[in-house]
């Protein structure tokens, strides 16, 4: 008998490629358009930019090197103590020109998740 062993869909690590050094960030929520990125140590990063990726779908053995642009930033104070600030930084996300094998894997990675 087969063993199945089930992940979880989120978070995933996406890699980002940001002031000509890559960073491990966590993919929150990912569509065909774009994803939802937490990382708590990238900052300045700014809507508009432009960086380059690298992206595997959970379940699918492909890498992905993506382009993506900035659409918004979010930040949360996780903590506050000795005048010290513990920030986590959010990131939307969208791809500029994504391969169509990539499209498509994202569609069948929602579907079998139960996203909508």
């Amino acid at each position: 008998m087969t063993s199945i062993k089930k992940i979880q869909p989120y978070p995933f690590l996406i890699s980002l490629f940001i002031n000509n050094l890559w960073s491990q960030s966590q993919v929150l929520k990912i569509t065909p358009v774009g994803c939802l990125v937490q990382d708590d140590h990238i900052k300045n990063l700014w809507v508009g930019s432009k960086i380059k990726g690298k992206i595997q779908i959970p379940t699918e053995v492909t890498v992905y090197d993506v382009d993506l642009k900035v659409i918004k930033t979010y930040d949360q104070v996780l903590e506050q103590s000795q005048k010290e600030l513990k920030k986590n930084y959010f990131f939307e996300l969208h791809f500029t020109s994504p391969p169509l094998s990539l499209s498509i894997e994202i569609d069948r990675f929602i579907k079998k998740i139960g996203q909508k």
